[in-house]
């Protein structure tokens, strides 16, 4: 059996009654009885020594995830199924309040380990920082400076040095761009480029997000002096919590856009990320149509921070939302 496949197992149906039928069944009824038996199998059906073994693999981890955390949640960083799943873990390293040291090249290497009941980070977590060269940074590790690593780790390239200056794994030699300036200016004998001759934290901030995945601030800490005017945000567990048509007051950074044109006109569907986790907004034709927002690109929206007042709802298949609609007393604006 194909497992959900229902239009290759219903092409079996009539050979099945009817060779049912020769080989014992009295009747029909009895064969097509026996047939929706298998069919729902097909659906989703566990034997018994495969559902014992995931609920023995599940206790295993349960009583590890208890008595030994720090270890448990090295084991799952060390092989995620990817590096976009590295952020639901850091997620769940936040809820349980387990303290972390993010990359930095004196002490992170290519594992996830564990120092002084810290989880110290890979310096692999980030994009375009190979294993091998987290391995060789390992190794050769402690350095005096980044032309020091330059000079002892061939392997570095310069596409995982601008990654490692980037999420401040040269934090112990000053700021970034005191980094990429030594990097550059030294080791390369070239022109500082402009992207790193910024001293703006919330800059660096943004590249860390890029290159790592995750937040390791809050949206009020990176946002606070232009949110101020709004007032209180309301939390995502507030957003989880309030009744439906209850307004909200959120703010978060939009990790997808798509323009809808529905009957009564333009529309959109927006994701932002608050407090680590995933709010899907709605936009109406009512608002979102001679919005300014509508003559901006999809790619030009993603990523940037944004103030909702909305009001609390669910979609269609019963999910929680926020909708947008009056232009007068709702806001969906860009900070």
């Amino acid at each position: 059996m194909k497992k959900k496949d229902f239009s290759a197992m219903k092409s079996y149906q009539e050979k099945f009654i009817k060779g049912a039928m020769i080989n014992g069944c009295q009747d029909r009824e009895d064969a097509l009885s026996i047939w929706k038996k298998i069919e729902s199998w097909s659906g989703y059906g566990f034997n018994i020594a495969h559902s014992a073994s995931y609920v023995q693999v599940a206790l295993w981890q349960t009583v590890l995830k208890m008595l030994c955390p720090l270890e448990f949640y090295v084991g799952i960083l060390q092989y995620p199924k990817n590096k976009k799943y590295l952020k639901v873990i850091y997620k769940d390293l936040v809820k349980h309040n387990i303290e972390m040291v993010m990359p930095n090249v004196n002490y992170s290497g290519q594992d996830f380990h564990i120092k002084n009941n810290n989880i110290i980070w890979s310096l692999s977590g980030s994009k375009y920082v190979g294993k091998e060269v987290a391995k060789d940074i390992g190794l050769n590790a402690p350095y005096k400076g980044i032309a020091d690593l330059v000079e002892r780790v061939p392997s570095a390239n310069k596409r995982a040095i601008d990654a490692l200056i980037s999420i401040g794994a040269f934090s112990d030699f000053g700021s970034n761009s005191d980094a990429a300036k030594e990097y550059y200016e030294v080791c390369r004998k070239t022109t500082l480029p402009a992207e790193f001759d910024v001293k703006d934290d919330l800059y660096w901030e943004k590249k860390f997000i890029y290159y790592m995945g995750f937040s390791t601030k809050s949206f009020e800490e990176l946002y606070g002096d232009k949110i101020a005017k709004y007032g209180r945000l309301d939390t995502y567990q507030d957003f989880v919590d309030a009744r439906i048509r209850a307004d909200l007051k959120m703010g978060g950074i939009i990790t997808f856009f798509k323009k809808i044109q529905s009957k009564r006109g333009p529309m959109a569907i927006v994701k932002m990320e608050c407090d680590l986790e995933s709010v899907t907004v709605v936009l109406w034709s009512s608002f979102f149509d001679g919005n300014p927002l509508s003559n901006m690109s999809e790619d030009e929206l993603e990523g940037r921070p944004v103030f909702v007042f909305g009001e609390r709802s669910t979609d269609p298949q019963g999910k929680d939302q926020i909708q947008v609609g009056d232009p007068h007393q709702q806001v969906f604006e860009l900070i």
